[in-house]
């Protein structure tokens, strides 16, 4: 199934005559779930009696975890790959035990 189908992105709503846009959110039950968070929807994955409830329309809650901001700026050396570089990354987070949080890539322009 493409989650980005179930997930609106952005949620617009008016609230005492404003207008608010705040970020959509998504609950599966499959491992990929927190996939949908490079779109900008905030996935969580979760148990089947958690899904289960909030289908039948109760709230789930989640304790929002800390964030740990990745700074990222240069040029990969000649010959690596997207692959190398996400793997380099993926290495340096866990050396920092980094472990249930979100990470924000803070990015001023990749130069391919």
């Amino acid at each position: 199934m493409n989650l980005e189908y179930l997930a609106s992105v952005v949620v617009a709503s008016e609230v005492e005559n404003e207008l608010v846009i705040y970020p959509d959110s998504l609950v599966g039950t499959d491992s990929h779930t927190t996939m949908i968070n490079g779109l900008g929807v905030l996935g969580w994955g979760v148990g089947g009696i958690e899904a289960e409830a909030v289908m039948l329309g109760q709230p789930i809650y989640m304790i929002a975890p800390e964030v740990v901001g990745y700074k990222l700026n240069g040029v990969l050396p000649e010959g690596s790959t997207a692959t190398d570089l996400a793997l380099t990354i993926v290495e340096q987070l866990r050396a920092e035990g980094v472990v249930g949080k979100f990470v924000e890539f803070l990015v001023q322009a990749l130069i391919a």
